[in-house]
């Protein structure tokens, strides 16, 4: 639960903060995957190409578990963009076409009146630097890493 700038684990604690962002996420439905036998990890696993474990079949979208090269681990990438740039993917590979390039990811999200906007991937840095925009509810985070600049928000 959010109260103001705080947030409560559901027992007693409470966390004092200057922004409190909360993410719900959803499970992938990877059931039929499953059942045709395709490998199934958080998602359904897929290469670069975005080929299933079945050379034959492909898989796009918020489902699939894929090896992202910006963070060079796999993950699964919930958004509009990464879906279209994956189906771009499958078509050049189905059709024997050059891969297009890969873009840096991107997010976007409108929740009660307010817009999210994140270019890049939050994972493994070090530490948020928060920017706020005086008389506005804008504000910018960056992400970093020892020296070396991150993701925005």
């Amino acid at each position: 639960m959010i109260d103001e700038r705080k947030a409560r684990d559901g027992e007693s604690k409470h966390i004092d903060a200057d922004l409190v962002l909360v993410g719900i996420g959803m499970l992938p439905n990877a059931e039929l995957a499953s059942e045709a036998g395709l490998a199934v990890t958080n998602g359904i696993v897929v290469d670069e190409d975005t080929r299933t474990s079945d050379p034959a079949i492909f898989a796009i979208g918020d489902c699939t578990n894929q090896r992202h090269p910006y963070v060079s681990q796999r993950i699964r990438l919930e958004s509009v963009p990464n879906a279209i740039e994956q189906a771009k993917i499958a078509a050049s590979v189905m059709m024997g076409l050059p891969l297009p390039k890969r873009t840096v990811p991107w997010f976007w999200s409108e929740q009660y009146g307010l817009k999210l906007q994140m270019v890049g991937l939050s994972c493994g840095y070090e530490r948020c630097i928060l920017r706020r925009y005086e008389g506005t509810q804008d504000f910018v985070a960056f992400y970093r890493k020892k020296e070396a600049e991150g993701p925005a928000l």
